[in-house]
């Protein structure tokens, strides 16, 4: 099952004004206007008399809070990013030699694990479930059900389960309907050429198909009398014998093509998805796909702006490695690894999935993100699910089951202070909500767009985080998801988020949505880092 984080949504006409107003203005999402759901990130001053630390003098490189955006592509030029985008100073740009010997050659803006070293890329992914039914079909295609037991039945059942969720159970059941159906008219076809001779028919001449013995020929008789096409008494019988092997051929193709990974997409660059050992792989061509990415980076840029002035600057570094379709596990780990490395000190993560076979090494990954006392921002999906329920990937706790003191999972709100429409929930594994109806921002080619999600929520949060992390560089990642879920507010009572159009109707608010049970509150969130850093001098 691919979880629909990393999907924008069409947007309805609520807010028309807001939607065409200029990049410039300060976005609702910012505002404490008290009729929309604002983060109060106006009401911050970021000054010596107010909640945030004063400018220092002096700034070194490594004062820089860098903020990774893992994602699709970006568009780095764009006239509201590009002067806030990372670079790698100890990479020189386009000599083809790893300066900085990282591992990552030429890797001046950012990282593309969605790749090879010889510059081909890839857009689209399968599905998760397709993938593992994929991995496991050479094992148990052909097996005896019955005689399995142990752990080699439980294999077999996830087996069957991502055979499900990939809705391949119901298409292997078609397809062999199909071959029975091409056989019949094989048949048929055999029957109408003793009494048609090589004569041109029709489906009306079918009709009139006179056969003495139909002993064995019932059933394809009846088969072909009850295809659909056969209703249209017009259409010739040659062209309805084609369309109907073709269907079949095109779908036991597909079947086919189940046996082998030769059609995946990593795998065709040559990319090992089940390799962990080896983590440094692709280019960095941060461009393709620069959709979703660019929206998500124009977000946080939107928080940074609206501060004239920070201690300490902050930097949006693109690490593209969520295609279209259900990102890999391998990439995921990479991709966290690659910012924590060069410097990361907030994570976006706007993506996730419900299926993930090695989501112990993105734990690990996780864990050294850490270590490296990095916080971690994640989108906690757009399917109206309780993930209280039904779990999300990247796992928000760790193999013991303790959520994870250094990762905020970030649900929608909208406009009206309620928790959105399409919005996963959870009491226990949702943090907090952010805005994420009506969301302005960049889009590719220096162009604006209007969009709705967690995916645009989630960047939200992320461009508090690095405000808040450039203000009180004392604070820890663990210490500012605290008080961001500490300070959360403003949430009312609305409709509980579901798919199920016969659902009976249900209000919920506070922390039966969420851990903290409001929404971000940036005002709050600064004068409570103040008072905990002033704590700790």
């Amino acid at each position: 099952m691919e979880m629909s984080a990393k999907k924008f949504f069409a947007v309805p006409s609520l807010f028309l004004t807001l939607a065409a107003a200029a990049q410039s203005e300060i976005p609702w999402f910012l505002s404490a206007a008290d009729t929309l759901g604002g983060v109060h990130l106006t009401e911050v001053e970021f000054s010596t008399s107010g909640q945030a630390v004063s400018p220092t003098k002096k700034q070194k490189n490594n004062d820089t809070v860098i903020v990774a955006v893992i994602d699709g592509g970006m568009d780095i030029a764009h006239p509201e990013l590009s002067d806030l985008i990372w670079t790698n100073a100890r990479e020189i740009a386009d000599n083809g030699k790893d300066d900085d010997k990282n591992g990552y050659t030429d890797d001046v803006h950012g990282w593309n694990f969605l790749g090879n070293a010889a510059g081909e890329d890839f857009l689209k992914a399968g599905t998760e479930p397709f993938r593992e039914y994929k991995r496991l079909r050479p094992l148990f295609k052909d097996v005896d059900a019955g005689r399995l037991s142990g752990s080699r039945k439980a294999e077999y059942d996830y087996y069957k389960q991502m055979e499900r969720a990939a809705k391949l159970d119901k298409y292997i059941i078609f397809t062999e309907f199909q071959r029975q159906r091409a056989e019949a008219f094989r048949i048929c076809d055999s029957l109408m050429r003793l009494q048609y001779g090589d004569q041109e028919t029709f489906i009306a001449d079918f009709q009139l198909l006179e056969v003495a013995d139909t002993t064995g020929l019932t059933q394809a008789l009846m088969t072909v009398a009850s295809t659909p096409m056969m209703f249209m008494p017009e259409m010739p019988w040659r062209e309805a014998v084609k369309r109907v092997n073709d269907e079949y051929e095109l779908s036991a193709k597909r079947i086919a093509s189940l046996d082998t990974q030769d059609d995946d997409p990593h795998i065709k660059l040559g990319n090992d998805p089940e390799d962990f050992r080896h983590l440094r792989y692709g280019n960095n061509h941060i461009a393709p796909d620069p959709y979703h990415g660019t929206m998500v980076a124009g977000v946080i840029a939107a928080c940074v702006r609206n501060v004239a002035q920070l201690p300490h600057p902050v930097r949006i570094m693109p690490v593209r490695a969520i295609p279209e379709g259900d990102e890999y596990d391998r990439d995921v780990a990479a991709a966290i690894r690659y910012a924590v490395d060069n410097g990361a000190k907030v994570v976006n993560m706007s993506f996730g999935k419900y299926v993930s076979p090695h989501r112990d090494e993105v734990l690990k990954a996780m864990e050294y993100a850490r270590r490296h006392d990095v916080l971690l921002v994640m989108a906690a999906g757009n399917d109206a699910k309780n993930v209280d329920s039904l779990p999300i990937y990247p796992d928000c706790r760790n193999a013991k089951g303790q959520r994870l003191e250094h990762l905020v999972v970030v649900g929608a709100s909208t406009p009206h202070k309620q928790i959105a429409s399409f919005s996963n929930y959870g009491a226990a594994n949702v943090d907090l909500l952010a805005p994420g109806e009506e969301i302005r921002s960049t889009a590719p080619e220096g162009s604006f767009d209007t969009a709705q999600g967690t995916s645009i929520a989630a960047p939200v949060v992320t461009g508090v985080a690095a405000l808040l992390r450039s203000c009180y560089p004392d604070l820890s990642a663990r210490e500012i998801r605290e008080i961001l879920i500490r300070t959360a507010s403003g949430l009312e009572a609305g409709p509980c988020p579901t798919t199920n159009p016969n659902a009976e109707p249900r209000t919920v608010a506070g922390k039966e949505v969420c851990l903290a049970g409001g929404i971000l509150n940036a005002r709050d969130a600064f004068r409570l880092a103040a008072e905990i850093s002033k704590r700790k001098k």
